[in-house]
């Protein structure tokens, strides 16, 4: 016989469980919802699609390509309602998720919309990205955008947010554009094959060859 097909994310929600190895934590008075759940796992599997499209993946089972690139995450619903400026003053936090390490905190002013919450859950995942790939290759994402746009390899980062073919999916203020956040965008376009601008296009396919190793 056949062996059974791999539970939907719809079933791996209702299980409590999911071929990803993303452990959802809240603290107290915060929690998930089912839907955000399934909005995580769709990031999640829109990510390994796509870097299964792009590199030698062959015979892996869904979810190992995941943990492979990315390695264990907990996806924290946080009570934190404010963050500590550089200024030592307090602020009140008005975007939707943050990555520390390996831990992804998400908080209440994430978008109520689940396709933007998904696009601000894969944004953070290239953050995640970003780290895993220092620790395991040494090579440095944030770094060679960096140097990619200095160069003249890409566009300028005012243009990569608002000159005549800007990625679409910005999560990031258009005011952002320091490498981290440009490069987490670069990875939510990447993920979806959303880039209007062919140099943006196939310098994410290049790079995401040479950083997976594939």
């Amino acid at each position: 016989m056949p062996p059974p097909p791999p539970m939907s994310i719809q079933e791996q929600v209702e299980r409590g469980t999911n071929v990803y190895g993303i452990l959802f934590q809240a603290d107290a008075g915060e929690s998930w919802t089912n839907e955000q759940m399934k909005a995580v796992l769709q990031g999640a599997r829109d990510v390994e699609l796509r870097a299964k499209l792009k590199g030698n993946y062959a015979g892996y089972s869904r979810g190992e390509i995941w943990k492979e690139i990315m390695g264990t995450i907990t996806m924290l619903r946080s009570s934190k309602t404010h963050y500590t400026g550089s200024d030592d003053l307090q602020y009140k936090i008005t975007y939707g998720a943050e990555t520390f390490g390996s831990v992804i905190e998400v908080y209440d002013s994430a978008s109520s919309d689940l396709f933007n919450f998904r696009l601000n859950m894969v944004h953070e995942f290239g953050h995640r990205y970003n780290a895993v790939t220092i620790n395991t290759t040494n090579m440095n994402p944030y770094n060679e955008l960096d140097t990619a746009i200095n160069n003249g390899t890409l566009p300028a980062r005012s243009l990569m947010r608002a000159g005549m073919s800007p990625y679409p999916y910005q999560q990031s203020s258009m005011d952002n554009t320091t490498k981290n956040e440009l490069f987490a965008d670069m990875f939510v376009n990447w993920t979806y094959s959303s880039f209007t601008n062919s140099r943006q296009q196939n310098w994410m396919n290049s790079q995401m060859k040479v950083w997976l190793g594939r």
